[in-house]
């Protein structure tokens, strides 16, 4: 859809003339987040004074002049207020914890030098903050900055709470088509605009294509070697604007790795109603961390039902929140905006994300099987028949702590793309190291439900296999059956699981289930308290597919299951040992 400009061409214009901007879908994903963040404030806060439209490649606003660029400057605004500092986690502790009453001295920081004032607080709550671990110095400052927010506090002050000041946001009133056109949007425009990379990451001098060593001088209409740097990305007004509604944006995904890195997520994708399915359902009450809840005591992450602080794990929770309407609070106090279901069809535009870093601006692309969408649907507990999902039932209510940083990455990063060979040694590793580390397994039970691990087990790994292997059901409930049997008996025992870890052919995943099998009954008949039985009918399956099915997925498969079986047996002997 082209530009549409209804300003009055030779009249003074009295700021009561109809005026429609037109904003573009464009291919740089951060301005994209910016259209719909723009387009979902001003319908929810200025419906009666700007009409927005949705079309397939571009968005519509349209009213009179100055209510129409009022509107825009005011919803930057709120914006701003809104998700650039939170109320300090520490007068929340003292608040909860011993009843006091420390509020914010006003709705949001509005002048230079307002984040970092303090109240001084008593020694008893001094204690306090000390017992829960938090600094306990004598001043507690009121507000605290959020870790995802790239600019500075002058940029939070001057375009965030005043863009009507800034020069780009006359240039955008003035806007009109010219001999320019936008890089990034497409639009002709008359003027173009440098697009700094502390308002938009990607157009940092490491995400362009000009020869590295060289900016360009318009003036002179040359590169010149002398100013050693990039040639920055220019974009029209329009597209300036969206970067700053993408930068203040309250409802971003990020977390942070403490001493480490803040990572920021945003869906790789130039359909418009993708990303407008994606902003919405993960911005309605009960799909996000709410800073604002005073029983909320960490700004790590926005991200709902997280289970664990790395790239993969997120892109898991972020898919199964935009997916899924999953909430613990009471309907009645949900959000009045529709969930917008998300189809088969649709889902698969939405397993691109890109993953930003805030401290070295570096950008990771990734992404999810599409058949995820399958794990992530509400399966049943065969307990009680209640549904229950992959990411808030099973991976948040139990722990992987026995996993350093990147075995955990790679674990979520399997589950993420149905690779079951990561999976399978995933479980491995982590059975190994519960042998040893079995006080690091624990888990959190839902009322009258299973348990995690049983879910896991029972439920979700076959749900995994079933969408990502070749493997055929009488085949696959085989391996299963040998496999539990395997896991169970040899729970302990990391040189017998081993052999089928490291098996490279069928014959040595031949030679190790005889040697198992044979292991297994002498067990069983020199100990009248142990019986391990291997059914004649799942053996008789197991060989005969050795060499007819792909063996890398029979592997996985077995190893799998041998895996979570012999992990759940090692945590059930820790609890009849008195652990928890």
């Amino acid at each position: 859809m082209n530009e549409v400009d209804l300003e009055s061409g030779g009249k003074k214009n009295n700021g009561k003339e109809h005026t429609e901007r037109t904003l573009n879908i464009s291919n740089n994903s951060w301005i994209n987040n910016g259209l719909i963040a723009l387009a979902q404030n001003l319908r929810d806060w200025f419906e009666d004074k700007v009409d927005v439209k949705f079309y397939e490649d571009c968005i519509s606003i349209s009213g009179r002049e100055e209510e129409l660029y009022n509107s825009i400057s005011q919803a930057l605004h709120n914006l701003a207020a809104e998700g650039t500092y939170n109320f300090s986690t520490a007068f929340k502790i003292i608040n909860n914890d011993s009843n006091a009453s420390y509020t914010e001295p006003k709705a949001y920081p509005d002048k230079k030098g307002d984040g970092k004032v303090t109240i001084e607080i008593s020694d008893s709550e001094r204690k306090l903050l000390k017992d829960k671990k938090q600094s306990d110095g004598k001043k507690q400052q009121i507000w605290k900055m959020r870790m995802s927010y790239f600019g500075s506090e002058d940029n939070y002050l001057k375009i965030g709470l005043d863009p009507k000041d800034q020069d780009v946001f006359e240039k955008l009133r003035k806007f009109k088509s010219g001999k320019n056109i936008c890089p990034i949007c497409g639009t002709s425009s008359n003027t173009i605009i440098d697009m700094r990379q502390r308002f938009n990451p990607f157009s940092g001098e490491h995400h362009n294509n000009i020869i590295e060593g060289f900016k360009y001088d318009d003036k002179n209409r040359r590169f010149d070697p002398a100013t050693h740097g990039r040639k920055l990305v220019q974009a029209c007004p329009k597209c300036i604007i969206l970067c700053y509604f993408a930068l203040f944006n309250y409802y971003i995904p990020f977390f942070y790795i403490p001493g480490n890195e803040t990572y920021l997520a945003i869906p790789n994708t130039a359909n418009l109603e993708t990303v407008r399915i994606i902003n919405n359902n993960l911005s309605l009450k009960g799909q996000y961390v709410d800073f604002s809840d005073p029983q909320c005591l960490s700004y790590s992450t926005n991200i709902r039902f997280l289970p664990h602080k790395s790239k993969s794990a997120s892109m898991l929770a972020l898919l199964h929140n935009v997916k899924n309407r999953y909430s613990k609070i009471p309907p009645d106090k949900l959000s009045f905006s529709p969930f917008m279901e998300v189809s088969k069809e649709k889902f698969i535009d939405m397993i691109e994300w890109l993953f930003i870093s805030k401290n070295s601006h570096s950008i990771t692309h990734i992404r999810a099987n599409e058949k995820v969408y399958e794990i992530l649907k509400p399966l049943k507990d065969p307990l009680n028949e209640d549904d229950v999902y992959l990411v808030p039932d099973v991976l948040c209510n139990r722990s992987f702590d026995i996993f350093d940083e990147n075995g955990l990455e790679q674990f979520y990063n399997g589950i993420l793309k149905l690779d079951t060979k990561k999976i399978s040694e995933g479980l491995f590793r982590m059975v190994k190291e519960s042998i040893s580390k079995s006080n690091k397994i624990w888990m959190m039970f839902r009322a009258q439900g299973s348990s995690p691990l049983f879910l896991f087990k029972e439920v979700v790994l076959d749900k995994i296999m079933e969408v990502s292997t070749m493997l055929e059901e009488n085949v696959r409930k085989a391996y299963k059956e040998v496999a539990k049997t395997i896991g169970n008996g040899f729970s302990e025992d990391v040189g017998m699981m081993t052999k089928f870890a490291y098996a490279s052919s069928p014959a040595d995943f031949r030679n190790a289930i005889e040697d198992a099998s044979f292991r297994l009954a002498k067990t069983s008949a020199l100990n009248k308290d142990k019986n391990y039985w291997l059914s004649e009918d799942s053996m008789e399956m197991l060989f005969g597919s050795l060499e007819s099915a792909k063996f890398d997925d029979i592997k996985s498969y077995f190893v799998a299951f041998m895996s979570v079986y012999a992990l759940s047996e090692n945590y059930k002997n820790r609890k009849k040992q008195g652990g928890k």
